[in-house]
C-alpha cells in the first residue's frame, strides 16, 4: 500500500467520493475557499495547524475536484477543536460536508472537543453534542493611532520565555498548548510580546499579518488596562488606518470594548463557541482575544 492509500480514510463508491488527510499542498485551495467566503486567513495560519496536529486536516474529493473540508486539531491527549468546516460552493447541499466531518470525528477519540459556529449552525453542532457557551465577538476597523504609553515592561517574546508563557496560557485554554505557541508565537511575520513585572506575567499578545490587514489573537492579561498596553504595544509599528480586527469573548470587560471603539475597531459579526466534554470548562477573564476560530 502506497502513501496516498494510506491517507485515504472513507471511499463511497457510488460517486467516487473519497476522504483523505490533507498535506499543506492540499490544503492551499481551503485557504482560497475560506478567504472567498471573507474568513481573512493568516499566511501561517495552516502551517501553525499542521505543526501542531499533522494528521488533523481533512478533504473529501471526488477524482482530483476537492468538495468540502473540515479541521480536527488535536491540542493534547485532553482536547480538541473543529474548524475550517467549508464546502466547495460548487458542491454544496449535497451531504459531503456532513460526510468529511463524520469521517473526521474518530480522530478526536474521546478528548474534549470545541467548535466555533456561525450562530445559524449552532442548532445542528447541537446534534453531535456540542453545547453553546458563549458567544466571541468579531472586531475591525481601520486603526486611529494614539501615544503609547506605559509599555515600558512590555518587550518582544524571546525562545527562552516559552515555558513560562505555557504555563500561564494553561491557566486559560483548556489544556496546555506547547506545539501550538512554540509554532504561533515565532512564525514569520507574527510580533509576540509579553508583559512581565518582577518575573510575573501579566500579559501576552500575538499580532499577525492578513491578506487583507491584521489581526491580534491570542490577547491574554491580567486586567482591561494590561491588555490596552499591549494593544497599543502590538499596533505602534502600524501605519494610521491601517486594518486591524480581532476575535474576544463577549464577557471581556466593557472598558475593553469601549478602548476598541475609541481606536475605531467595531462589532461586525459573533460566532458561538460551544464545547462538548466532561470537564467543567473554565471561563476566565482575562482573555482578551483568542488566537483564532481553528485553533482557539
Amino acid at each position: 500500500m502506497n502513501s496516498s492509500e494510506k491517507k485515504t480514510i472513507f471511499i463511497n463508491k457510488l460517486n467516487d467520493f473519497k476522504v483523505k488527510k490533507a498535506t499543506l499542498q492540499d490544503w492551499e485551495c481551503v485557504v482560497q475557499w475560506g478567504n472567498r467566503e471573507g474568513w481573512n486567513i493568516g499566511y501561517h495560519d495552516a502551517d501553525c495547524m499542521y505543526s501542531v496536529d499533522n494528521d488533523g486536516l481533512f478533504i473529501g474529493w471526488i477524482g482530483n475536484q476537492a468538495v468540502a473540508a473540515v479541521s480536527l486539531i488535536n491540542h493534547s491527549e485532553q482536547y480538541a477543536i473543529w474548524g475550517n468546516y467549508l464546502v466547495n460552493s460548487e458542491f454544496r447541499g449535497k451531504g459531503y460536508g456532513k460526510a468529511v466531518c463524520k469521517v473526521a470525528r474518530s480522530h478526536a477519540g474521546n478528548r474534549d472537543i470545541g467548535s466555533n459556529a456561525m450562530p445559524h449552525m449552532v442548532s445542528n453542532y447541537e446534534k453531535s453534542g456540542l453545547k453553546p457557551t458563549y458567544n466571541i465577538i468579531h472586531y475591525t476597523g481601520e486603526l486611529k493611532k494614539i501615544a503609547s504609553e506605559n509599555i515600558k515592561e512590555i518587550s518582544i517574546i524571546k525562545p527562552h520565555h516559552i515555558d513560562t508563557i505555557i504555563k500561564y496560557d494553561g491557566l486559560f485554554f483548556p489544556t496546555l498548548r506547547q506545539k501550538f505557541l512554540n509554532s504561533w508565537l515565532f512564525s514569520s511575520g507574527h510580533t509576540s510580546y509579553l508583559k512581565m513585572v518582577n518575573g510575573d506575567i501579566l500579559g501576552y499578545g500575538v499580532i499577525r499579518p492578513l491578506p487583507d490587514g491584521f489581526r491580534i489573537g491570542p490577547l491574554v492579561a491580567r486586567t482591561p488596562t494590561d491588555a490596552e498596553e499591549l494593544f497599543n504595544a502590538l499596533t505602534s509599528n502600524l501605519p494610521e488606518n491601517t486594518k486591524v480586527s480581532i476575535f474576544l469573548p463577549e464577557y471581556v470587560h466593557g472598558s475593553f470594548f469601549s478602548f476598541l471603539r475609541k481606536r475605531e475597531l467595531f462589532e461586525q459579526f459573533h460566532v458561538v463557541y460551544m464545547h462538548k466534554g466532561n470537564f467543567k470548562l473554565n471561563i476566565p477573564n482575562d482573555i482578551y482575544g483568542i488566537a483564532n476560530l481553528d485553533l482557539g
